[in-house]
């Protein structure tokens, strides 16, 4: 798996604008240290714990394909997992799905004036293109 980079510029978590049950219940002192508690804990995971990511559809063979975590194989190949290996086993940490045609989809609504990309987010898109492109003949050299 593909080992994330933790981000430094990384933000702190708006603990104080949640409003959870359990903070009520246990009054504005324990709230407080719960509220702190969480924020370390995870403060530290992020910064501690490398993110891992994969395609999990490497896992999609035989009579039974899977996602590699014991779930159905996925429909778009280009689906992408994140997770944070924070849980017992490597599996149950917090898991992310996204998918890489999602990421381009949206990439190029944003870029879009009418129908075409603007001149000014044409470099970034091509480059986006053409480092897919090499990413597709370095697949077809092993295939």
């Amino acid at each position: 798996m593909a080992k994330g980079e933790y981000d430094t510029r990384s933000k702190r978590i708006g603990f104080d604008k949640w409003n959870l049950d359990t903070m009520e219940e246990v009054g504005d002192l324990f709230s407080d240290l719960f509220r702190r508690v969480l924020e370390e804990g995870l403060k530290f995971a992020a910064a501690e714990y490398e993110c891992e990511a994969y395609f999990p559809i490497e896992w999609a063979f035989g009579d039974d394909p899977e996602d590699g975590v014991g779930g159905p194989s996925p429909t778009d190949p280009t689906t992408i997992y994140v997770t944070l290996p924070l849980g017992v086993d490597d599996d149950e940490g917090p898991r992310w799905k996204f998918t890489l045609s999602d990421l381009v989809d949206d990439a190029i609504r944003g870029w879009q004036v009418g129908e075409k990309i603007g001149d000014e987010h044409k470099p970034n898109a091509l480059a986006i293109r053409d480092s897919l492109r090499a990413l597709a003949d370095k697949i077809d050299g092993y295939c």
